[in-house]
């Protein structure tokens, strides 16, 4: 009998790790952008476990980071898990995520201020506010953030992964893209331009795109 506890006990074990490591395992499949997989994994989870708020968090990223952003299809799936998972400060970055890519950037933008003022010490939903804060502002058109607010917002977000930068790499990428550009195409800072220019390439130095953008800006 006691032998028959231990082994359904480490059957029960293994169980909940698998379910733990399948919210991993469609982070992965994020991270090589097969959306689809991610997708599917994520919504078995949240059918299996409604009260998992990270999978409701990280179904509507999905549907944000592919590249025919859908953002009636977050908004569903935020709403959704805000349903089950009542006042949880994940989804309500994700939706203050939508609302600044939306039509409501100021709105938005207050609430992530809010947001981030009474959980600065939270590093999981401060890293959710910069991705937020990225995802707005690495878009095609934006409006709300100034160059400024992205640069800040981009050093926190470099410090929070100093020791993660691979699992981070194509956030910081696109944020020095877009503050080299930013600053390029204004014509306000040259030597930024340049600075950030060389920061993407300390991440990616074979970018053929950003080596002449500085042999351009005259950074080599």
């Amino acid at each position: 009998m006691f032998k028959k506890i231990i082994v359904a006990a480490g059957f029960f074990g293994l169980v909940i790790a698998a379910k733990a490591q399948t919210v991993s395992e469609a982070l992965k499949m994020l991270n090589y952008e097969r959306y689809g997989s991610a997708a599917q994994m994520l919504e078995k989870i949240t059918v299996r476990e409604p009260a998992n708020a990270e999978a409701w968090y990280w179904l509507a990223q999905v549907y944000l980071q592919q590249p025919d952003r859908d953002l009636e299809k977050s908004r569903s799936v935020i709403e959704s898990g805000s349903s089950k998972n009542r006042n949880n400060l994940l989804l309500e970055v994700a939706r203050a995520q939508i609302g600044l890519l939306g039509n409501d950037a100021s709105g938005a933008d207050q609430q992530l201020r809010q947001l981030y003022s009474a959980n600065s010490q939270d590093l999981r939903i401060v890293k959710a506010i910069i991705r937020a804060r990225l995802s707005a502002a690495t878009r095609s058109s934006y409006s709300g953030l100034t160059g400024e607010a992205l640069r800040s917002a981009s050093s926190k977000f470099e410090s929070l992964v100093i020791n993660e930068k691979e699992k981070y790499k194509s956030q910081l990428t696109k944020a020095y893209a877009y503050l080299a550009g930013h600053y390029t195409n204004s014509g306000t800072n040259k030597e930024k331009a340049i600075g950030y220019i060389k920061k993407y390439l300390e991440l990616d130095p074979g970018n053929a795109q950003m080596k002449a953008a500085l042999e351009k800006l005259g950074g080599q």
